[in-house]
């Protein structure tokens, strides 16, 4: 099957496309509501947006894995190559979608009752997976599924690059059949939608975030999950990271308040998130809670690894092999001193066993605050006791009713006699 007529031909078909039986489409864009014709057009007109906020990710992850270069979905969307391609990520996001878009469309008796939203050069500026979905029901029972073979479009405007994110946001979003994009593609979205000039208020309204704030600290998250990968040597394998969202977001929290650690220190409890995101079994717990204990500890952690695994530890300046100069906060230090240890953590056999020191300091460490918190019992609540008392002493006044203030007054006083006697004994 067809998968968009050539550029010179796709926009002389528009051109002379017969207008529908159906009534014309309302659609918001370019910040007014627009009246629009429907057209009736071959299904294999139409191009994907190879620019597609939904699939951008995934489209990363191709690049990398089919060893594609860079450009691959960019240089030139006429590529019928690079059509098929976007086919087959369409496809799979279809199959392993919950949204029931599939189980919808292959019923015999469905026919399409909203327009496809061309680009005015006939690429799909929403509709991309019906779209998908159509030409391969029609590919496969083309006797059942003829009603597929025109469809219903719509053609917009010229139109910048910006309307278009725009409009994609605004449809695509809609609590509907449409299911909701990955955190990762949502922060994606954001990110890109800033680099075209949107405002970060603007983005986060677009995309459903509370605010500006929680748009910014999710692109953050999104950036410190490109790290990981990078460090781990899956770059843009976004799949790999899109059930850990929490992970990420508790490391984004813990490191925002972290702006006096030294290099070296950011990237050991760096390395030790990883190491829990890779395993999280491995320690036990939830890897929200086992990144928190990391951050609570790492001066323990740092002080006892190091002590115990000193044969692993290189003690060269500089990078050291299978190093990684990518910082949790975003900077870098060649100079910093690096050991092969730390960066050996969820990647090597020797995990286990530097993992069961860690395993052993967070839990002597907590120990030790328990036994803190028991041993400085009485003190810690006569301390509290002192402070209510003095805010009674600041805040009396002379008119505030003064009935049971006398007894309760000798009942602390006959409880502190017993408090100085104990404290007298020993």
């Amino acid at each position: 099957m067809q998968l968009g007529y050539p550029y010179h031909e796709r926009l002389e078909a528009l051109d002379l496309a017969t207008p529908s039986d159906e009534p014309d489409w309302k659609e918001e864009f370019q910040g007014t509501m627009q009246r629009f014709i429907r057209y009736r057009v071959p299904i294999g007109l139409p191009k994907y947006r190879l620019n597609n906020g939904r699939t951008g990710a995934a489209q990363e992850e191709y690049i990398k894995l089919e060893n594609k270069p860079d450009d691959y979905f960019s240089a030139d969307a006429e590529i019928d190559e690079v059509q098929k391609a976007q086919h087959d990520i369409l496809t799979k996001m279809i199959e392993d979608s919950s949204s029931g878009l599939s189980e919808l469309f292959s019923s015999h008796s469905t026919r399409q009752n909203e327009p496809l939203i061309l680009m005015h050069d006939g690429t799909v500026a929403n509709g991309n997976r019906r779209l998908t979905l159509m030409r391969n029901l029609l590919l496969s029972d083309p006797a059942n599924y003829s009603h597929f073979t025109h469809i219903d479009i719509i053609r917009l405007p010229q139109a910048e690059e910006i309307d278009i994110a725009r409009l994609e946001a605004h449809l695509q979003l809609k609590k509907d059949v449409k299911e909701q994009y990955g955190w990762v593609s949502r922060a994606i979205l954001v990110r890109k939608a800033i680099e075209l000039g949107m405002t970060v208020t603007e983005a986060a309204s677009l995309y459903e975030y509370k605010d500006a704030k929680e748009a910014r600290k999710m692109v953050r998250t999104l950036e410190l999950a490109e790290t990981y990968l990078d460090v781990r040597g899956k770059s843009k394998e976004y799949s790999k990271v899109k059930d850990d969202m929490y992970a990420f977001l508790e490391i984004e929290k813990l490191a925002s308040k972290q702006k006096t650690w030294s290099f070296e220190k950011t990237m050991k409890f760096q390395q030790l998130c990883w190491g829990a995101i890779d395993n999280p079994s491995r320690m036990g717990g939830r890897v929200m809670s086992q990144i928190k204990d990391f951050h609570s500890t790492i001066d323990q952690i740092i002080d006892e690894v190091e002590q115990e695994h000193s044969d692993f530890i290189i003690s060269e300046s500089g990078a050291q092999e299978g190093s990684s100069d990518i910082d949790l906060l975003g900077g870098t230090d060649s100079t910093v001193q690096t050991g092969k240890l730390w960066n050996e953590i969820g990647e090597s056999e020797d995990d286990d066993e530097l993992m069961t020191t860690v395993h052993n300091t967070i839990q002597r460490v907590k120990a030790q605050e328990k036994a803190s918190k028991t041993d400085k019992f009485v003190f810690n609540r006569i301390k509290e006791a002192d402070k209510i008392i003095q805010n009674i002493v600041k805040n009396k006044q002379s008119g505030m009713s003064k009935e049971g203030v006398a007894e309760r007054i000798n009942s602390i006083e006959t409880k502190l006699k017993n408090l100085k006697e104990w404290v007298r004994n020993g």
